[in-house]
């Protein structure tokens, strides 16, 4: 079976694309808003459009439909059966600002995930990534896919851990309890365990902050974004015109900013963007210009009003500083196994960089920040 990679033209692979979406794309809410989507990937963000390139099976199968054996027909009767992506972010590493490229969008029809089509886009991907001046190119696929993107010569700079907070007891009480009443009374019990950890944890400074929620970034985003540069891990431009592109116009999860704000300044002092889903908070990204001071007091304030608003529990995934994972183990996170690799590209990067970017105690990556 013969493939080949070309450059997406969305005019002419518009609807091939969308096939492609719809029927394989992990994010199975794709489907239902992929007009929006398209807008939102290839013409909204503040860096600048993605760049794409599909996997053809060509000429078709003898004796197969025009679109072949389930592809999306192309332009010229050939079958799109995968596509890969990357879209545009500054990235800084070492305090250098750097043109970045964010891996997103790999799918592969089902029939040809056995074969050469995944290897095919994402070298494409990949070789073309330096010429189009994208200096790093980085991602989190899935374990599935990652020989993948190591067979095109990206490299793992380390696993990407889950960590998760308890918040009210009953929802683990509910696997055991049949009844739903039982299980909340008994639940708090529990649950005055945790509330008492919080209030010995929240002693600290409990009135140099306010806090808010907000469905979009404003000034306050930009400033402390400035307050931090340049940052001294390797982290994505946190400006208020990226987040949100990347959050509060996002087209599969509603997403809020829980801010931690300074009473005596009135500055952001840190943010969370988090999701809800199924009593579930799950914090997509999370800074603070000094984490080391802010992070603890911004994640127990939201801890605290996830929980009176009867939220079970907060998630997040997270590679980078091992001093923020003490933080997280501080305030009663639990971490699991790792999840999946996060990979690098860097044929495009300076030299003097690239062994800093093997180091995964030089990031601060959460999920937001690589899963679109």
């Amino acid at each position: 079976m013969s493939y080949a990679a070309v450059p997406l033209r969305i005019e002419e692979h518009r609807a091939a694309l969308c096939h492609l979406w719809a029927e394989n794309m992990e994010d199975r809410r794709v489907a239902s808003v992929i007009n929006a989507r398209l807008r939102w990937f290839y013409n909204e963000n503040p860096y600048g459009a993605p760049r794409t390139w599909l996997t053809i099976q060509s000429p078709p199968p003898a004796g197969g439909s025009p679109a072949g054996p389930g592809g999306a027909p192309g332009p010229d009767g050939d079958d799109v059966v995968g596509c890969g992506s990357y879209y545009p972010r500054d990235t800084f590493v070492r305090g250098r600002r750097l043109k970045a490229g964010i891996l997103a969008d790999f799918a592969i029809h089902k029939d040809h995930r056995a074969a050469g089509a995944a290897i095919t886009v994402q070298r494409a991907v990949a070789t073309n990534s330096a010429p189009l001046g994208v200096e790093l190119l980085y991602g989190y696929p899935n374990k599935a896919g990652v020989q993948v993107f190591q067979r095109v010569g990206h490299k793992i700079v380390g696993e990407v851990s889950q960590w998760a907070k308890p918040l009210r007891a009953a929802y683990k009480l509910r696997e055991f309890v049949q009844s739903p009443a039982l299980a909340e009374l008994a639940g708090f019990a529990v649950d005055a365990l945790f509330w008492a950890d919080d209030a010995r944890l929240f002693a600290d400074r409990p009135l140099a902050f306010s806090t808010e929620i907000t469905r979009a970034a404003d000034a306050r985003f930009d400033d402390l974004w400035a307050r931090a540069l340049p940052p001294a891990l390797i982290m994505g431009e946190r400006s208020a015109a990226y987040l949100n592109w990347r959050y509060a116009t996002f087209k599969t999860a509603e997403y809020a900013f829980f801010c931690l704000v300074e009473r005596r300044t009135g500055r952001l002092a840190g943010y969370i963007a988090y999701a809800i889903d199924d009593r579930k908070a799950t914090i997509a990204d999370l800074f603070c210009a000094d984490m080391e001071r802010d992070a603890a007091p911004l994640l127990l304030r939201f801890a605290v009003r996830m929980r009176l608003a009867g939220i079970d529990f907060l998630s997040l995934s997270y590679i980078g500083d091992a001093a923020f994972e003490r933080q997280l183990e501080g305030l009663n996170f639990m971490r699991a196994s790792g999840t999946r690799p996060l990979v690098v590209y860097s044929k495009g990067l300076p030299e003097d960089l690239k062994d800093e970017i093997l180091d995964p105690r030089r990031w601060f990556m959460l999920d937001g920040e690589l899963d679109i």
